[in-house]
């Protein structure tokens, strides 16, 4: 283990002994299935209802107790797949391992931004995409450099938590989205013969015919919104027609939550 320097502060013993037991056992391949989950909070509830009645605790007591229980739980099982994920794809297994144990117990910005990344992960839905945009958030840290690039990624896990999953899988599909929107002078939506005032919706409703999904066009109008608000991409003058692209900040985030574009 490298010795301590100016820009190299370790935990304390306790933390360090507590981080490395806490995820001893996300670091090993554990499937878990569909019925585990539907479980865990039949389970949570179970044992701390359990341990109340002892204590003739009041309901509420032992209802926000497992409430807490099964969110840890889940947090857990959300992790191992997480990992699962990753290891799936990673050519040297150990050596990624290894970055990992240094990202966790030896070096201060690694702490720090997996910490950032642990709180990421517990607003994220445990659903197949939100596990896959974990699991690339959190190789690109582990392979990166923690302390020259930790205000870059310290700024874009910000926003990768201001974002709801929507947005990030639409950011994502953006090899889908029309290329071009029709918008007159003053930046209103030209529709047929008619102006609309709102955008928003119709480019979410373009966007569910091009790609050919049928998605819920509210959840994707608000998506688009959080994109453009964030700055993620533009719409800039094209001849006659107005473009849509992604901005440079858009493409710089695209790193951290998906392959194709690393």
């Amino acid at each position: 283990m490298k010795k301590n320097s100016k820009d190299e502060v370790l935990p304390i013993e306790n933390d360090v002994s507590r981080i490395k037991k806490g995820y001893e056992e996300s670091l090993k391949e554990i499937e878990v299935s569909a019925a585990d989950k539907k479980n865990l909070l039949l389970d949570s509830i179970s044992n701390v209802i359990k341990g109340e009645i002892k204590e003739k605790a009041p309901l509420f007591k032992y209802y926000f107790k497992a409430q807490e229980e099964y969110s840890r739980n889940i947090e857990e099982q959300k992790q191992i797949e997480v990992f699962n994920e990753l290891f799936s794809r990673v050519d040297d297994l150990a050596e990624f391992k290894e970055k990992l144990q240094i990202m966790l117990t030896e070096d201060q910005y690694g702490l720090m931004l997996f910490n950032k990344y642990k709180r990421i992960s517990e607003s994220t839905p445990f659903v197949e995409e939100g596990i896959k945009i974990l699991s690339y958030t959190l190789e690109k840290l582990v392979n990166d450099d923690f302390k020259n690039k930790f205000s870059q990624h310290n700024y874009f896990l910000e926003i990768i938590d201001k974002l709801s999953i929507q947005a990030l899988i639409l950011l994502i599909d953006h090899k889908n989205w029309p290329e071009q929107i029709q918008l007159n002078s003053s930046g209103r939506y030209v529709l047929g013969q008619a102006i609309v005032e709102d955008w928003y919706a119709h480019y979410a409703m373009e966007y569910n015919t091009k790609s050919g999904r049928q998605l819920d066009v509210m959840l994707l109008e608000l998506a688009v919104r959080e994109l453009y608000s964030n700055g993620l991409f533009t719409i800039y003058q094209d001849g006659a027609n107005h473009s849509v692209a992604l901005t440079i900040q858009g493409a710089s985030l695209l790193t951290y939550i998906s392959e194709e574009d690393k």
